[in-house]
């Protein structure tokens, strides 16, 4: 019995925090918004055009798997005015068409995913730099000789190997592989694997 109550307890303690937190940072931008898509609907004469775009807009946007975001609420809000402001006055009146709110809410989604996901890349680039500088660094004054597989492969990524030349490069340096050997493990011609072991060596230094 004591057991429902405490989880009764908690989950009516998260509603509240949830509540509580709406009510202070979030019920203000919602004001903001609806309040500016009504004055531009007033000023445009495009009530149910600016009603058809919030639907639109709402269902499209969930179709993409990311939205572009400020680090800063307050520069989301002036963001999301600015779409409001030009979306809802270039939404066709619905005696011309009742779909033209569908193509300018996928523009808008459309472009926010782009400049997202490009954000993302950039954050995954900067982080990958940092981690094999943090590799280079830490493998830089450890000989090949001494390396285990794992950190050889590491420091194989880290100067810029593929796959295939990690793997041949293992051959070469943890294996010892040399001539024919060598050539029917990595199952290249002897031109290949003279030429492949050349760029390698040259990589590694």
């Amino acid at each position: 019995m004591l057991q429902p109550l405490k989880r009764k307890s908690k989950k009516l303690m998260l509603l509240r925090l949830r509540l509580r937190n709406f009510l202070k940072h979030e019920l203000y931008v919602y004001f903001l918004v609806f309040a500016s898509i009504i004055i531009c609907a007033w000023i445009f004469d495009r009530y149910i055009e600016g009603i058809m775009l919030c639907i639109a807009h709402t269902c499209v946007r969930n179709s993409f798997d990311k939205q572009f975001h400020f680090n800063k609420t307050a520069y989301c809000v002036l963001l999301t005015l600015a779409i409001v402001w030009f979306a809802v006055p270039f939404t066709l009146p619905v005696s011309i068409s009742l779909l033209s709110a569908i193509p300018i809410s996928f523009l808008i989604s459309f472009v926010g995913f782009v400049a997202q996901d490009r954000i993302d890349a950039i954050k995954r680039a900067n982080m990958l730099a940092v981690r094999n500088n943090y590799l280079a660094s830490k493998l830089q004054s450890k000989p090949i000789e001494i390396m285990d597989k794992r950190e050889f492969y590491e420091f194989c990524k880290v100067r810029g190997l593929t796959e295939t030349e990690c793997l041949l490069a293992h051959y070469i340096f943890i294996e010892g592989l040399k001539g024919k050997d060598l050539y029917d493990a990595s199952g290249y011609s002897e031109a290949q694997v003279k030429r492949k072991r050349k760029k390698i060596v040259n990589m590694l230094k």
